[in-house]
């Protein structure tokens, strides 16, 4: 990196220590969850650490990760100087959106199981109020404009008793 020169140099550093930072958070994240776990039960919801300003610390470090890794091959290789280049930056960026896909699935995915298993609790809903998901997917609510219309059943009605 020291002999690429001016704004190239730069951003391909900057890659690399956002690719480091990634790493150092999703650590971070999996080595405190599993510390409060094995100390206060599989049950106790992991609000310390790098749980206090992101929910999925694990999943949203592995982001950045591999978003910076692509970035920082895309910088120091000059992936589209040639039309086999930007054939590999096609197929790393595929690859990245693959990864990006597979953690936002994951983490929608936990978010869903957390507000079943604590949803009602207190200290879970202040949680959640001061703490970033990080990527997820918009959750598909029951909000009442996704009500079915009027009239329309909405369970099975029983057999009746013969």
């Amino acid at each position: 990196l020291t002999a690429t020169a001016g704004l190239a140099g730069k951003f391909a550093l900057g890659t690399v220590i956002a690719m480091y930072t990634g790493l150092g958070i999703a650590a971070w994240g999996d080595f405190t969850k599993t510390w409060v776990k094995a100390d206060k039960g599989e049950a106790h919801l992991v609000t310390s650490g790098p749980f206090a300003i992101l929910r999925h610390p694990n999943y949203t470090g592995e982001i950045l990760l591999w978003t910076a890794n692509v970035l920082a091959a895309f910088a120091t290789g000059g992936l589209l100087d040639s039309w086999q280049r930007g054939g590999l930056f096609g197929a790393s960026l595929t690859g990245l959106l693959g990864i990006v896909f597979v953690l936002m699935q994951a983490a929608t995915g936990l978010e869903k199981k957390q507000m079943e298993r604590y949803g009602s609790s207190e200290k879970y809903q202040k949680w959640i109020k001061h703490t970033w998901a990080g990527p997820v997917f918009p959750r598909k609510d029951a909000s009442p404009s996704a009500a079915p219309p009027e009239g329309t059943a909405t369970e099975t009605p029983a057999p009746e008793a013969k």
